[in-house]
């Protein structure tokens, strides 16, 4: 991942790739949550990614890619409802199996031990949450404060 072309500035027509920059965001997501969970330590708050799989969602209607709803029929079989696909998310927010866990990214309810492209490198972790800081004019110094209201 390019920390200095996160917004993709010096990609040009051909070698810009959607696909790619989506995966980039997933993973951004991960690795932000991994970082919280480090600033958290302690504190008896935890924090978790998810995937929560390919749901049967409104939104696959406004996929404009050419034949996508020709196919969609069939993608829909493959895909999980709207129930199924809020479990990991309840799962993370009520279970106390997951009292103690933090940092991690799951999918169907369990941790994913792997997660590709560095999703669990603390250094890249730390160093894309400060220039998230930077971004958006904001630091999250006060972190620990902000907990004891949870």
């Amino acid at each position: 991942m390019d920390l200095q072309n996160l917004n993709a500035e010096k990609e040009n027509e051909k070698s810009y790739k959607k696909i790619n920059f989506y995966g980039m965001s997933k993973l951004c997501n991960i690795l932000m949550v991994v970082e919280l969970s480090h600033r958290l330590k302690d504190t008896g708050v935890t924090a978790n990614s998810l995937h929560p799989g390919l749901v049967r969602t409104d939104i696959l209607n406004d996929i404009n890619v050419f034949g996508f709803q020709l196919l969609l029929p069939l993608v829909k079989l493959f895909t999980k409802s709207a129930w199924e696909g809020a479990q990991t998310s309840i799962y993370l927010a009520v279970s106390p199996e997951v009292d103690d866990i933090s940092g991690k990214y799951f999918v169907d309810c369990r941790v994913k031990k792997t997660v590709k492209r560095n999703g669990y490198d603390l250094e890249l972790a730390h160093k894309l949450w400060e220039l998230s800081e930077k971004y958006v004019g904001l630091k999250a110094d006060h972190l620990e404060h902000c907990v004891q209201y949870l």
